[in-house]
């Protein structure tokens, strides 16, 4: 087992216990976190894809090309997000940020080398539990 402390802005120690592909994350205040959740982008994709075969020669952007597109800030003028950005919605059964009052910011990709002492691996999946956070990682 690795054992690695870290030291955010507000002095926490947050204490990384690495096995294998997890990691035990404890240490922090579970009062002052944040969380995100990947958005799910099926229905807004399929709602677009119909309006733009409506049209004579009508061919949609790839879904990847959507996801950017649907986000683009124009000023007011992105009428993708007016149209099917209600349609978007956020998957509450999956974690892929969290983020403790002081760091360390966590999510999906995050690379755990950057924390030191031995602990390696990329974060696959976040699982919260009342006072620590259970990383699984891809080394």
């Amino acid at each position: 087992m690795i054992k690695q402390t870290y030291v955010n802005r507000y002095r926490d120690q947050i204490v990384f216990e690495q096995n294998e592909d997890t990691i035990l994350m404890s240490g922090y205040n579970p009062d002052y976190c944040r969380y995100g959740y990947p958005n799910i982008y099926t229905e807004a994709y399929e709602a677009y894809c119909y309006v733009v075969f409506e049209q004579p020669d009508g061919v949609p952007m790839s879904l990847d090309k959507f996801k950017e597109v649907v986000h683009e800030w124009r000023d007011g003028t992105n009428y993708i997000m007016k149209l099917f950005g209600p349609l978007i919605v956020s998957d509450m059964d999956t974690i892929d940020m969290f983020d403790p009052s002081g760091g360390p910011y966590m999510s999906i990709g995050t690379d755990m080398s950057h924390f030191g002492g031995g602990l390696e691996g990329v974060v696959t999946h976040i699982e919260m539990s009342e006072k620590s956070v259970l990383l699984t990682v891809k080394k």
